[in-house]
């Protein structure tokens, strides 16, 4: 038992010793770094998901390669932040501020940027698969093919726009195949010639300008 003792005791300060802390963050899962400033830091091919930074100073950190999925970054000055190849799935971005940040091929799937400022960022090559948005400031430098932002959303294939205001938005071409449009508000909205395929259309509100001539939906009938 005393051998036991000992051996344990002898492995909490060496795991202890292992984690990387930064300004007092514990650069590890489930970090709880709200409000930390993490400022210039480099984070590139951190293992971190599921951590709290939201209303953290992340301006000029290097997060690429990093792991953060499902983490909660609300609020958070990202502002400068190099994001590319970084694992971002589920991240809650709400309200942070992006400007100029450089997300490469960043993975966005279903992660939320609603209130974001996304001023000079470049997400052609970002994976923004149900990615759910509005109130969006700023204009990004790129989107990827098929992308468009409008109202403040981002608006494309897969994309979560349930509930969305939607009012007048000219679609053109827009490619929404298995976006989520249930419960927008699509008043005035030119649809005639989206691509709607396996969009997801029930409750929508309002009645659109134009919509597809051909295989109506129920739900955007005129």
């Amino acid at each position: 038992i005393a051998m036991l003792a000992a051996t344990l005791g002898s492995e909490a300060p060496e795991a202890q010793a292992r984690t990387k802390w930064l300004n007092g963050c514990a650069l590890t899962a489930k970090a709880a770094c709200s409000g930390f400033n993490l400022s210039g830091a480099d984070l590139s091919s951190r293992s971190m998901p599921a951590s709290d930074l939201s209303e953290a100073n992340l301006s000029g950190a290097d997060l690429s390669l990093g792991n953060f999925d499902a983490s909660n970054m609300s609020g958070s000055n990202l502002s400068g932040a190099a994001l590319g190849a970084a694992k971002l799935r589920r991240v809650s971005f709400a309200g942070a501020d992006l400007s100029a940040a450089t997300v490469g091929s960043a993975n966005y799937t279903e992660a939320v940027l609603t209130g974001a400022k996304l001023k000079s960022v470049d997400l052609r090559f970002s994976i923004l698969t149900r990615v759910q948005s509005g109130s969006i400031t700023g204009t990004p430098k790129g989107l990827p093919a098929d992308w468009k932002l409008a109202r403040g959303y981002l608006i494309g294939p897969s994309a979560n726009l349930r509930g969305a205001d939607l009012r007048n938005v000219d679609f053109g071409t827009t490619n929404l195949t298995g976006a989520n449009l249930a419960g927008a508000k699509v008043s005035g909205a030119k649809l005639s010639k989206a691509q709607l395929t396996g969009a997801a259309l029930t409750g929508l509100v309002g009645r659109p300008a134009s919509i597809p001539s051909g295989g109506r939906s129920p739900a955007l009938a005129l």
